[in-house]
């Protein structure tokens, strides 16, 4: 029953449910961030002297209308992949602390459209029929749909773990202590750094890909525990959300370094070391 129940949830039609989850909500994002005068941000405006100010809200509004349509999804995708890399220009390597949206249009891109779309019930005579598309590369690119959100999101909680929390301290000490939150009695600074250490560590395992959904589960229970206690905006965090929730359904991704180093020696070794494996040959 329960490998049954398993299969159902990693099935094709749960992944294009997934799929369409993951659309939507990036739209919904888009559309918000556009609307509130951000970029690629809901809770950080955009300084609207800009020159380019109204154009990336006006971007934003329709790739997340076409997102939420499923109207021409992979220019969208597209279009939103060269919005995220012009952010470097905005915000230097702050940027990268939307690397997931990053992972998401280029996971949007490489995804078939499914048929819960506008560009299915449009195009789908003219599509390009999966067969020959398979034959022009040399795997199918659907399967890195998966891949291209977990590898950006656990890049982007590392990133967060590191920038905002071990190697800046301060800033979340202050969050905390305008909270009023001392976990067990510990020092500001050792619960800063075992915040960011969590981050850190739940990051490292995205990027292995190791027990998705395990990982995934606890990552939505920080989430919850962030949202309930800083009063955060749910909207603000809502792709993490529905990326957690993605893994939690799918489980697992077939391009990890745990499943090639399966055929791969020297992916084994790396697994290895990064698992603190002390057996070389460990299984």
């Amino acid at each position: 029953m329960l490998t049954g129940l398993k299969q159902s949830l990693t099935s094709s039609k749960y992944l294009s449910y997934t799929v369409l989850l993951m659309r939507i909500t990036m739209g919904i994002y888009l559309v918000s961030s556009g609307t509130l005068g951000g970029l690629l941000s809901i809770v950080e405006p955009m300084d609207s002297n800009d020159v380019n100010f109204k154009a990336y809200m006006a971007i934003q509004i329709v790739i997340g209308t076409l997102l939420i349509t499923g109207l021409f999804t992979r220019i969208g995708a597209m279009i939103l992949f060269g919005v995220v890399v012009s952010t470097f220009a905005v915000y230097g390597l702050n940027a990268l602390d939307q690397v997931m949206i990053f992972g998401t249009s280029l996971a949007l891109f490489f995804k078939e459209d499914s048929k819960y779309s506008l560009d299915y019930l449009l195009f789908r005579t003219m599509r390009i029929s999966r067969s020959i598309r398979n034959k022009l590369v040399r795997f199918n690119p659907d399967r890195l749909f998966l891949s291209s959100i977990r590898i950006a999101f656990g890049a982007n909680l590392v990133w967060l773990g590191l920038t905002e929390k071990i190697l800046a301290p301060d800033m979340f000490a202050a969050v905390m202590e305008n909270f009023h939150l001392s976990p067990m009695g510990m020092e500001p600074e050792m619960a800063v750094f075992g915040a960011g250490f969590i981050e850190l560590a739940i990051g490292m395992l995205y990027l292995l890909g190791v027990r998705m959904r395990i990982v995934s589960s606890l990552m939505l229970g920080v989430l919850i525990f962030t949202v309930v206690t800083f009063h955060e905006s749910v909207l603000a965090h809502i792709i993490m959300f529905v990326i957690s929730a993605v893994f939690v359904i799918n489980g697992k991704d077939p391009i990890t370094v745990v499943k090639m180093s399966k055929v791969m020696p020297i992916l084994k070794q790396i697994k290895n070391i990064l698992l603190l494996r002390m057996y070389p040959d460990a299984n």
